[in-house]
């Protein structure tokens, strides 16, 4: 069977003790309730002064997971935690 692989992806500036629970909870919700299952995060940094860009970011982490070979992606905020997997996961194809 061909396994799948999930990217998360998280924009992320100047929260250290957040990305480090979100990072520890995701990976405990995976290894408990999701067992099995192959993903990986991105964390992508914003690293300026400049006026938070989720979007930009957000595209960086894309083109990351797609480089690492991620079929699907989550984009993520760092302020939520994950309880239930209630979200759609969508396939991206390109011609």
């Amino acid at each position: 069977m061909n396994r799948k692989k999930l990217g998360i992806i998280v924009p992320y500036r100047n929260r250290p003790g957040q990305v480090r629970s979100f990072v520890k909870g995701i990976g405990e919700y995976f290894a408990t309730t999701v067992k099995n299952f192959t993903y990986q995060v991105f964390v992508i940094e914003q690293g300026d002064n400049k006026e938070f860009n989720r979007g930009k970011l957000l595209n960086i982490g894309f083109l990351e997971a797609e480089a690492a070979g991620c079929d699907y992606v989550i984009f993520h905020d760092i302020i939520c935690y994950l309880t239930t997997l209630t979200t759609h996961i969508v396939t991206f194809h390109y011609s």
